[in-house]
C-alpha cells in the first residue's frame, strides 16, 4: 500500500472481494483500477541527457520545439481562453475577440449633480456589458458646508435605526474647508423639538487626527450611582485649526426614543473662538499669592 500526495488517495493491490468491500464503503469516494496508457505510435518523446561528473549533476531534459514561449514571453492557455469566452475556434461563437473587445483599458468621465444640501449621499454608477451583464461602481456624492463671513449651517433628517441597543443607528458625514489662519473651529449640534436621542460627534482634522469629540449624553456620579443626563445638543471645538478639509461625523446609537418617525439635526460651524468675560488678560501675578477667578460657562447648544 502506498499513499499518494497529489490527490487524497491510496494505491494498493487487493483481491476482488476486498475491492467490492471498498466500493460499498461510504467513506470511500471512488475505486479506480490501474490501467495502461498507450503511447501514440511515432510520437517522439523528449530524451534525458545525463552528465556524469565528480559531483552529482542535475539531469537536462531536451525541450520539444514550440512547447514553451521564448524567454520572457507568456504562453496562453487555450482551455482558459475558451473558458472565459476570450476566444474560440468554433465559428460564430460570441467571444471577446469576435465582439471587438481587445482588453485595453480606457478612461470614462462621469458628470453628476451633488446633493442640494451639505452632506454625503450614497449612489452607484450602473453599467452593463454583453459578457458580464449589469454591474455597478459605488459612489459617494459630497456637498461641502458652505461658509460665509466665517460661519455656515447644515442639517439632516434623522430616522433612527432598528432598535437594537448600543449599535449605530444612523451616521452622517459632513466636510468643511477651513481657510488658513483661522483662530478656531467650533461646531454646535442640536436636535429639533428638544429630542434627546443619543448621539456622538467627532471632529477629524485633514491629517486624520481627532482633536475633539462630544456627546449629548453626560455621565454623572460614580460607581453604582452613575447616572446619564441627556440633552439635545453637543459642541465640538478646537483652537488654531489646520487649514484644509475637516470632517464632522455624527453617529446616532440605539435605542432611540421612538416617540417620533424622524427628527431634524441642526448644525452650525464657526471660525470664531469662544469669548469669555471676566477672565484676567495681561498683567503680572505676584509669585506665591493665589488669585481666585470666577468663570461662568454658558451652554450654547
Amino acid at each position: 500500500m502506498r499513499a499518494l500526495t497529489v490527490v487524497n488517495a491510496l494505491s494498493a493491490t487487493v483481491s476482488p472481494a476486498e475491492e467490492a468491500a471498498l466500493r460499498s464503503n461510504p467513506a470511500v469516494s471512488e475505486v479506480v483500477p490501474d490501467s495502461a496508457i498507450k503511447v501514440q505510435t511515432g510520437l517522439t518523446l523528449p530524451t534525458a541527457t545525463l552528465t556524469s561528473t565528480a559531483k552529482s549533476a542535475p539531469s537536462s531534459v531536451a525541450r520539444p520545439t514550440g512547447t514553451c514561449a521564448a524567454d520572457g514571453g507568456v504562453q496562453l492557455n487555450p482551455e482558459a481562453i475558451e473558458a472565459i469566452s476570450a476566444d474560440s475556434d468554433v465559428p460564430g461563437a460570441k467571444t471577446a475577440r469576435s465582439l471587438g473587445f481587445t482588453g485595453q483599458s480606457t478612461t470614462v468621465s462621469v458628470t453628476t449633480q451633488n446633493p442640494g444640501q451639505a452632506g454625503d449621499l450614497s449612489a452607484s454608477l450602473a453599467f452593463s456589458s454583453p459578457q458580464a451583464g449589469r454591474s455597478s461602481i459605488p459612489m459617494t456624492l459630497r456637498t461641502e458646508i458652505a461658509t460665509h463671513n466665517g460661519s455656515g449651517s447644515f442639517s439632516a433628517d434623522i430616522q433612527g435605526g432598528n432598535g437594537r441597543g448600543y449599535v449605530p443607528a444612523q451616521s452622517e458625514f459632513y466636510v468643511v474647508n477651513v481657510p488658513k489662519g483661522q483662530p478656531a473651529l467650533d461646531v454646535q449640534l442640536a436636535l429639533g423639538s428638544s429630542e434627546t436621542d443619543p448621539y456622538y460627534a467627532y471632529l477629524v482634522a485633514p491629517n486624520g487626527e481627532n482633536p475633539a469629540r462630544a456627546s449629548n449624553q453626560t455621565l454623572g456620579g460614580s460607581g453604582t450611582s452613575q447616572t446619564v443626563a441627556s440633552s439635545s445638543g453637543a459642541e465640538l471645538h478646537t483652537l488654531d485649526p489646520e487649514a484644509g478639509q475637516w470632517t464632522i461625523i455624527v453617529t446616532f446609537t440605539n435605542p432611540v426614543t421612538g416617540d417620533a418617525l424622524d427628527s431634524t439635526l441642526h448644525g452650525h460651524v464657526s471660525f470664531a473662538p469662544i469669548a469669555a468675560t471676566g477672565v484676567p488678560r495681561g498683567g503680572v501675578l505676584t509669585r506665591g499669592k493665589p488669585v481666585t477667578v470666577s468663570v461662568t460657562v454658558h451652554n450654547g447648544s
